[in-house]
């Protein structure tokens, strides 16, 4: 499991981003995290990474404590596809689907669209639960077309 905190700067604001890479490639590839890291990032905002050893293991699961990070929670987003994983700070958590050799999967971008429209949010978290409220808002209406 690959963890990656990255700063989102603005002209005001830094943001922190936590990256669950863990299934970004298909289980049976083997890739090394900080070349997939440094593609991604080819601007330097990457300011701390964590990895599996980061993380706590709660009752079979490993879990995700941003608490100790040591950065104003305000400021930091969770992006991962394991609810498990955010149990302690599920308003910091961007929840995503899971990737499944699906070429045509569209989270990615739908990250990068959430934190192009939540550039100068004073708290994250808040543009967190406004993009939960939307996105739940979706698969409410889909599950009626």
């Amino acid at each position: 499991m690959l963890l990656h905190l990255l700063s989102h700067q603005s002209t005001t604001h830094s943001h922190h981003v936590n990256v669950d890479l863990s299934k970004s490639l298909p289980s049976s590839q083997t890739f090394e995290p900080r070349i997939v890291v440094n593609k991604l990032d080819t601007k330097g905002l990457i300011s701390y990474r964590l990895y599996r050893d980061s993380c706590k293991e709660l009752e079979g699961k490993f879990v995700k404590d941003l608490s100790e990070v040591g950065r104003d929670l305000k400021n930091v987003v969770l992006v991962d596809d394991n609810p498990n994983a955010y149990v302690f700070q599920p308003e910091n958590a961007l929840p995503v689907l899971p990737f499944i050799d699906d070429f045509n999967d569209r989270e990615l971008e739908k990250v990068i669209k959430f934190f192009e429209n939540a550039e100068g949010v004073e708290d994250m978290r808040d543009a967190v639960k406004n993009y939960v409220s939307v996105e739940e808002k979706k698969v409410e209406r889909d599950l009626f077309i």
